[in-house]
């Protein structure tokens, strides 16, 4: 009877090991924040600095190459147009945000060459400067963003947009994924209109910023509350959600949603 016994009991210590440790298994689903082998398909975005009051064709050369590149790469990049005041012409669309954006980019590359069209992708991972043609700025382009598109991303975004009264409230949910934590990041989020289907499909609105956060570690989430924007609620917009390090210099993940 007393080797019955001690036979169950040998039997029950690994059943109660199973139980008692599985929270510390290793999970084998990509998507669970919790797993450390987990990660998402890199999005990547493209911020392009343009000009269309000016009447020479070199702006309208790259977005055209850019609306070709949304369809060569459906659902992999991000593209903001930032109208920006050049070389004594001023552009009707440009917003208070973008020089400072755009010399942060500057300064990041350690140039002091502006112009347009200048397009900075995934921060400042790449630069593409002017277009020569259509056919051309798409070649320079797709060079500057293949090499992008085998990388993973270590974070997940999960948006959330709802008007209450002509204003827009933007929110998400952040994790962090993989086994390493972040330091010194932020949410963006970019505001873009359609205002016509010719050379304004994208255009940057208004840019809104996140506090900072010091660490972001591994398998955590947070939700993430950014300011309102006050708008028209018949405007036809996108808005770009990213996540990147407090410079803005480099770009971890980004997501484009439609305003409902």
């Amino acid at each position: 009877m007393l080797q019955l016994i001690s036979k169950k009991i040998i039997l029950l210590i690994p059943i109660l090991l199973f139980f008692y440790s599985c929270d510390d298994i290793t999970r084998d689903n990509i998507l669970d924040p919790k797993n450390p082998d987990s990660y998402r398909q890199f999005i990547i975005t493209v911020d392009a600095f343009v000009n269309t009051n000016n009447s020479l064709p070199y702006n309208e050369y790259l977005l055209s190459a850019l609306d070709q590149l949304e369809i060569n790469y459906p659902n992999r990049i991000s593209i903001a147009e930032y109208h920006r005041n050049a070389g004594g012409i001023d552009d009707t669309l440009e917003v208070n945000e973008i020089e400072p954006l755009y010399n942060l980019y500057l300064n990041g590359v350690n140039s002091s060459i502006k112009g347009v069209p200048d397009v900075f992708i995934n921060g400042i991972a790449a630069r593409v400067q002017g277009a020569s043609s259509a056919a051309n700025a798409l070649f320079r382009l797709e060079e500057a963003i293949v090499p992008l598109l085998s990388e993973n991303s270590f974070f997940t975004i999960e948006p959330k947009l709802k008007w209450e009264n002509n204003t827009l409230n933007i929110s998400a949910k952040i994790a962090r994924l993989g086994s390493s934590s972040a330091n010194d990041i932020i949410v963006k989020a970019v505001i873009v209109e359609m205002i016509d289907q010719l050379y304004h499909k994208r255009v940057v609105r208004k840019i809104i910023r996140s506090n900072e956060f010091s660490n972001f570690g591994h398998g955590e989430q947070e939700d993430v509350e950014l300011d309102p924007y006050p708008g028209d609620v018949n405007a036809d917009l996108n808005v770009i959600l990213s996540v990147t390090s407090k410079d803005e210099l480099t770009v971890h993940q980004s997501i484009e949603v439609t305003v409902p």
